[in-house]
């Protein structure tokens, strides 16, 4: 029994780091958020109370299945596809992205490609590929990949309960949270904010139980 306990230890070690690398971020990326971690004071307040709102919200429920954080603009365009690349980015820094699902969407659609290129001079790597009328970006974040497409919010069926949806424009909706974004550059500085203040709020209660 003993000599069964000791071999099922070992096959766990084993396999723990295999699961650390199957998330890791490409160090170019890492730098980059550690040079964006420095940028955290230059948020103006009344965004770090909405990314505040956020990050709580998200802390609270992510003891739940897969809660969803899902961007929404217009036509699911650079913004909240951004948003949606930056903050997935910031939980595996952090080690929080099997806690939460991020996706982004448009209240319509549209075959517009997406200009992501940006992404580039932070070290993720970008392929397009058409797939019939859809331009599909595989965005290679490190030892992992996203595809990321132009996505419409009613065919995502989301649950209620048990996601919270992101307006990074005004005037698209009166109901959840509306995180509005001046221009694409702070874009990764405020995701990245979100994601540190998630674990920030995690480490409280772990330590505080």
């Amino acid at each position: 029994m003993k000599t069964k306990s000791i071999c099922a230890l070992a096959v766990m070690l084993l396999c723990l780091p295999l699961t650390a690398r199957s998330q890791e971020l490409r160090g170019k990326i890492e730098r980059s958020i550690k040079d964006l971690q420095e940028e955290f004071s230059q948020i103006p307040e009344n965004k770090v109370l909405l990314l505040d709102q956020l990050a709580s919200r998200m802390a609270a429920n992510m003891d739940k299945k897969s809660f969803t954080v899902i961007f929404v603009d217009q036509a699911n365009d650079e913004m909240g596809q951004l948003a949606m690349i930056w903050l997935r980015t910031g939980l595996i820094y952090y080690n929080l992205n099997d806690n939460f699902n991020i996706e982004s969407a448009g209240i319509e659609t549209s075959n517009e490609p997406l200009n992501l290129t940006a992404l580039e001079d932070h070290g993720f790597k970008i392929k397009n590929d058409k797939n019939n009328e859809f331009i599909i970006q595989t965005i290679k974040y490190g030892s992992g990949h996203w595809e990321i497409n132009r996505k419409n919010l009613n065919a995502l069926n989301l649950n209620e309960d048990n996601s919270i949806k992101v307006y990074v424009k005004e005037g698209l909706t009166e109901r959840n949270a509306e995180i509005l974004f001046d221009n694409r550059e702070a874009i990764a500085t405020e995701m990245i904010y979100v994601a540190a203040q998630v674990n920030a709020i995690v480490k409280t209660k772990m330590n505080n139980p």
